[in-house]
């Protein structure tokens, strides 16, 4: 809460180069999955109803996107922090500018 809108969305923006606010939706949903899931690829695959070689597609798209890849201990805080930001930042309504 310390944390202004705008340092948010900037955070997003930075760790989400050239995407638009749906394909960071489509990601964030994504990470969503696979921290509800703990990395599960069976349990995301039937939450999310895709198949599993879909999912990991789109975690390599994701590391590729970001640098960072979820499925390393050491780099999943910074997606989770990503997540957290994201779905506070659409709670609130101020959704994300890009």
């Amino acid at each position: 809460e310390h944390v202004s809108r705008e340092e948010k969305q900037a955070f997003l923006r930075k760790l989400f180069p050239g995407c638009a606010a749906d394909q960071i939706r489509e990601y964030i949903l994504l990470l969503d999955a696979w921290f509800a899931a703990e990395g599960s690829l069976s349990a995301i695959a039937q939450t999310m109803f895709i198949h599993k070689n879909t999912i990991q597609y789109r975690l390599r798209r994701l590391a590729e996107i970001t640098g960072l890849d979820v499925r390393k201990p050491s780099q999943a805080p910074a997606l989770y922090l990503a997540m957290q930001v994201f779905l506070e930042l659409e709670a609130a309504g101020d959704g994300l500018v890009i």
